[in-house]
């Protein structure tokens, strides 16, 4: 997935996978190819093709005046950012003037690939947004088990998607647990 956004994100069409050929992986996929390399005409590369979403909502810890994101430096967030054709953040806070400074820890998607930043305190919860929060544990597990039943599912959905009138009534319920480590 990783290689098909890098290339969507430069602009191609598909991109090589090393490894993936004679996977299964190629018998299950009809639009994963393989390709004699260019260089070495007898060694067979596999490709897959570009992802370019029409949409990608990302959250990140905060945003400058500019529309640029921060947010930790792990994660693919910023390669999704190139390769989508529209993107949508939520943040922590969005700042009023530059940071005092961006963390080693951190890194910024420039405001050139955001096209909408809404405010939303807690916006990743159940998953955790450094330094802010944590992964709340115990909601993680709330629905892993309500994945299990399509009855718990959709008590699930009810009680804590589609139920809570807004964002700020579902901080209510969810702040109002305790979070997990």
């Amino acid at each position: 997935m990783l290689m098909a956004l890098q290339a969507g994100a430069s602009g191609l069409t598909f991109a090589p996978v090393p490894g993936l050929a004679g996977s299964d992986l190629m018998r299950v996929r009809d639009d994963f190819r393989t390709v004699p390399d260019p260089f070495n005409p007898a060694y067979q590369v596999a490709v897959v093709p570009a992802i370019t979403p029409d949409f990608a909502l990302i959250h990140a810890s905060r945003a400058l005046p500019d529309g640029s994101l921060v947010l930790p430096a792990r994660g693919d967030a910023p390669l999704l950012a190139q390769a989508a054709r529209f993107v949508i953040a939520t943040v922590e806070e969005v700042l009023a003037g530059e940071p005092e400074q961006i963390g080693a820890n951190e890194q910024v998607i420039p405001g050139i690939y955001v096209h909408v930043v809404a405010p939303a305190p807690h916006g990743a919860h159940p998953m955790g947004c450094s330094p802010h929060y944590r992964e709340d544990h115990a909601a993680v597990e709330r629905y892993v088990t309500a994945a299990r039943t399509q009855d718990a599912w959709a008590a699930y959905l009810a009680g804590e998607v589609t139920g809570p009138e807004h964002h700020a009534a579902y901080l209510e319920q969810v702040l109002a647990a305790p979070v997990g480590d």
